[in-house]
């Protein structure tokens, strides 16, 4: 009885349940994992049949014809901003590059989350989440001279980073695919700047 409770918990931890003991393994335990790998594999089966139902509803010869992404990447500025020199910062200025299958960047209607994370903290480390809708997104476009990008400017109020590192992490959902790409960075916090400065 003990090696199969000591294999059931081997095969909980190996399906991303997280640190889960001998002693507390029970059946209420196995239930709630298995119904949120159900749920995310639904919402995954959800995501790739509109992404079917809308290719399917263009006319013949189009699909081939539209630009779609292939890969985002967040781009070398991506920053904290202190407008009032008072060492907070008040905005998190963040650069989104799209990329096609060819490796040119390319503009292509959809939304975006962004999130920031001060992993020093301890328990519940994300300080920061922005949604934009396609509409939103889409005005935020800067394709001038030696540009080509997504310049989204965020509101950092009540948002005080500990840590000197922060981790911006960036989710792009295609508006005609429904397709999603996630891509991070590392970025330095103020406090991090000012140090930087000061040697």
């Amino acid at each position: 009885m003990k090696s199969n409770r000591i294999i059931l918990s081997f095969l909980l931890l190996t399906a991303g349940c997280g640190h889960v003991s001998v002693d507390q393994i029970d059946y209420q335990a196995e239930n709630a994992c298995l119904k949120e790998q159900l749920a995310q594999a639904q919402a995954t089966i959800e995501q790739k049949d509109r992404q079917i139902a809308n290719l399917q509803a263009l006319p013949d010869g189009v699909s081939s014809q539209i630009t779609k992404v292939d890969q985002i990447a967040l781009g070398r500025y991506c920053r904290l901003a202190d407008d009032n020199n008072d060492l907070r910062a008040e905005r998190l200025i963040v650069y989104l590059q799209l990329y096609d299958n060819a490796g040119d960047l390319v503009k292509v209607a959809g939304s975006v989350a962004v999130e920031l994370w001060d992993l020093n903290l301890k328990g519940d480390n994300r300080i920061g989440y922005w949604q934009l809708a396609p509409e939103q997104f889409e005005g935020r476009w800067d394709g001038g001279f030696l540009a080509g990008h997504y310049r989204i400017e965020l509101p950092m109020k009540g948002i005080e980073p500990a840590g000197e590192r922060l981790t911006l992490k960036c989710v792009y959902t295609e508006s005609l695919t429904g397709q999603s790409w996630e891509t991070q960075k590392v970025i330095k916090s103020l406090s991090s700047e000012i140090a930087d400065n000061d040697k």
